[in-house]
């Protein structure tokens, strides 16, 4: 009974040793084929989350379609099918309609929005929805 209990012991702490020093998996996804030039940025972002985290997060890049579609990415991600994605903004339109307001022909047809966007009203209450 003793060399039983503590098999189950030693096999019980190898099991947890072996969990807390396995990586958490980030699976992401997007669209674009892998020479494309945001796609070696999300490559090095990978790469730099890796880093930072001490390799405690395995960030695995799905480009091209290969993971989920382009349309799917926003719904498997807060579905919680996978961890993350890279959309373009006007992808999120059904989800969080704010975020396509850059794409609006009207939004910035003035030089002089662009020039003093930064700290006006329409900035800070689309920095807040954001947020």
């Amino acid at each position: 009974m003793k060399l039983l209990s503590a098999a189950l012991l030693g096999t019980g702490l190898a099991l947890a040793a072996t969990t807390a020093t396995a990586a958490t998996e980030m699976r992401c996804s997007h669209q674009l084929p892998p020479a494309h030039a945001v796609s070696k940025v999300i490559d090095r972002w990978a790469a730099e989350v890796e880093a930072l985290s001490n390799n405690e997060i395995d960030v695995q890049i799905f480009g091209a379609n290969s993971l989920v579609g382009a349309k799917e990415n926003i719904v498997s991600t807060a579905k919680g099918d996978i961890e993350c994605a890279f959309s373009v903004q006007f992808q999120w339109g059904r989800t969080l309609p704010i975020m396509t307001v850059t794409t609006r022909p009207f939004a910035f047809g003035d030089l002089n929005i662009w020039r003093n966007w930064d700290g006006s009203d329409a900035a800070n209450f689309l920095e807040d929805k954001l947020r």
